[in-house]
């Protein structure tokens, strides 16, 4: 342009020098004039590129990196609206049309992608968010003035940017359908995204994106799982919903537990468990108890009984412990080495309470699920109280009134022996008490207590019944068994 204007300036120069007609003259002023002004922009410009080229510019810069670089310098020196020009000029030039030539993709694919494309990307990378609303929703054009209150106060220097800079990038518009999935970002039948995409080279990408993802959180509105997304699992579970049974985010958990045996196949730590998903909460959070037992529950004070327990549908992250709580004492915790197994477990005196408890901690909070069992210690001496309505049955060939405790129970410890019985049968003069290992014990109205020989083994049959036949009401029988070990 300039090599143009200064030969244009010197033909004019001629004419005015040698060409004896006047009005030529006067055309080659204008014409000169002209060039003159050229000249000067021709040179301005050159004399800018070189700068650029020198100290700001790399010369292996590609289109990206190019235009992060011209945008941090210009609003570094208080230039924005001359970068907006260059930017517009930029763009407009690789979208304009031409009849002799095909259209091709517009360069922004190469400048926003992380990929080298050899036909004209870039080293730069991009960074963008999509965010979706309800596009019936008057929220959807405050956003997008929120938008662009937000690039003004970036030019401005009243973000979180440390003084004024630019976004060298887009702001884009897509309406679509409701999609069926559970925590898809189309949750509205109509939903509208936003799409901000820039070069993150370009200092004002940050500050804007992050100030524009708090801005979401205050409206409301979803963010697309792929792009930019530092949201929390608060965040998340106030838009999909962890209620149970309809909450979108509770059937995502729901199907994840399905799909992976609530955690505990490989898969589930390898492709569903990573550290966006903890952070996002798109995890199983409730462990589950599968089985938990003990056996025995009733037995001699100081003797083990057998914890047995089974936990292992469960994330890998999920631990298991032992609580056992004495009647009228505080808890002690035991951790235990896996989520199946079994352990021994001393009985205490008296009533305790044993819990499995499974606990699994996302994102600060712990999330637990336990069973409780009962089980009790007899010392020497201790009662076991039984209180029944006689029935009629027949006994040695005679109907008579009669209660029999069948026990023979895996819960009962036969280390707990029998050495006296007090009992009485209301009504009945009377009675016999039979055991397979004893053999009967006669007991009156006015015999109620008996020391038992042998110190016979607790958990089998006794009978009670009446030495009379049956008649009037049925009696009630109290029983103390006086135990030992």
């Amino acid at each position: 342009m300039r090599e143009k204007a200064i030969k244009a300036w010197l033909a004019a120069a001629a004419v005015i020098a040698f060409d004896p007609i006047p009005s030529h003259k006067v055309a080659a002023r204008v014409a000169q004039q002209a060039a003159e002004s050229v000249i000067v922009y021709a040179t301005g410009l050159i004399e800018t590129i070189d700068f650029l080229t020198a100290h700001v510019i790399h010369d292996n810069a590609k289109f990206g990196d190019s235009l992060a670089l011209l945008a941090n310098f210009l609003a570094a020196h208080g230039l924005i609206a001359f970068y907006r020009c260059i930017y517009e000029g930029a763009a407009k030039s690789a979208h304009e049309y031409k009849s002799d030539h095909p259209r091709t993709p517009a360069i922004s694919y190469a400048a926003m992608d992380e990929h080298d494309y050899p036909e004209g990307g870039c080293t730069a990378p991009g960074d963008s968010i999509e965010i979706f609303f309800d596009a019936t929703s008057p929220k959807l054009a405050d956003f997008i003035d929120r938008v662009i209150s937000r690039v003004d106060q970036l030019a401005e220097g009243e973000l979180e940017n440390g003084g004024p800079a630019v976004f060298g990038g887009y702001i884009s518009l897509r309406f679509m359908g409701q999609a069926e999935a559970f925590i898809s970002m189309q949750k509205w039948p109509r939903t509208c995204s936003i799409e901000i995409a820039g070069l993150a080279r370009v200092e004002g990408t940050e500050p804007l994106l992050k100030q524009v993802e708090a801005d979401a959180v205050d409206f409301g509105a979803a963010v697309h799982w792929g792009q930019r997304n530092n949201w929390s699992m608060k965040n998340v579970d106030q838009i999909h919903i962890p209620n149970g049974p309809l909450g979108p985010l509770f059937r995502w958990r729901a199907a994840l537990s399905e799909l992976t045996d609530h955690g505990r196949c490989a898969a589930f730590s390898t492709a569903f468990s990573t550290a966006f998903s903890k952070q996002m909460g798109l995890e199983i959070t409730d462990p589950i108890i599968g089985s938990f037992s003990i056996a025995p529950t009733e037995g001699c004070a100081g003797e083990q009984t057998t914890a047995t327990w089974d936990a292992i549908r469960n994330p890998p992250e999920t631990r298991a412990f032992l609580e056992i709580k004495p009647e009228g004492g505080g808890p002690a915790r035991l951790p235990l080495d896996g989520l199946t197994g079994s352990r021994g477990v001393p009985m205490g005196t008296g009533r305790s309470t044993v819990s499995l408890v499974l606990e699994r901690e996302l994102n600060g909070v712990v999330y637990s699920d336990r069973r409780d069992l009962v089980m009790r210690g007899f010392a020497p001496n201790d009662p076991w109280m039984f209180t029944f309505t006689a029935e009629s049955r027949q006994v040695a060939g005679v109907i008579r009134w009669a209660v029999e405790i069948n026990l023979f129970s895996k819960l009962i410890s036969n280390a707990l022996r029998v050495a006296e019985i007090d009992c009485t049968f209301a009504g009945v003069p009377s009675w016999t008490v039979r055991h397979p290992d004893l053999g009967d014990l006669k007991f009156t109205t006015a015999l109620t207590h008996q020391v038992v020989p042998g110190l016979p083994v607790f958990n089998k049959n006794w009978l009670f019944f009446s030495d009379t036949p049956a008649a009037g009401t049925a009696p009630v029988l109290q029983v103390a068994f006086i135990l030992t070990c």
